[in-house]
Formats: structure tokens, C-alpha cells, sequence
């Protein structure tokens, strides 16, 4: 499925700048303007596993995943 491969690509892209936000390397707010599109693919791929699985799919917030 292209949608789970473009979820695992945005999980890798935002473990990337949760690193270079960690480490000051970004400011915050450059590190949530990176962070648009590959937090919409994570929740678009975690709907599509939740939805297989009989869950309520639920989306990723920026601050949630900075964590």
C-alpha cells in the first residue's frame, strides 16, 4: 500500500526533526512548519491500519509527537 510507505517515510522525516529540534538546531516554529505534511501522511497511514483493525482512527498532533 502507497499510503502506509508514505506513513513510514513521515515517521522517519519527523523522528529527523524531532532530532534537530532536540538539539537546536531549528527553531520550534521552523521545526511545526516542517512538520505539515509529514504529520498529515502519519495520520492519513495510522487511519488506514485503524480502520483495518476495527479502531477509531486518530490523528498526530505536532506537540503529541514532539514529546
Amino acid at each position: 500500500m502507497d499510503i502506509l510507505r508514505q506513513a513510514k517515510k513521515a515517521k522517519e522525516d519527523l523522528d529527523q526533526i524531532k532530532f534537530l529540534l532536540k538539539t537546536a538546531q531549528i527553531s520550534y516554529d521552523e521545526a511545526k512548519l516542517r512538520a505539515v505534511l509529514p504529520l498529515q501522511q502519519l495520520s492519513a497511514g495510522m487511519a488506514v491500519i485503524s480502520k483495518q483493525h476495527g479502531f477509531k482512527p486518530r490523528s498526530v498532533s505536532f506537540a503529541s509527537f514532539m514529546r
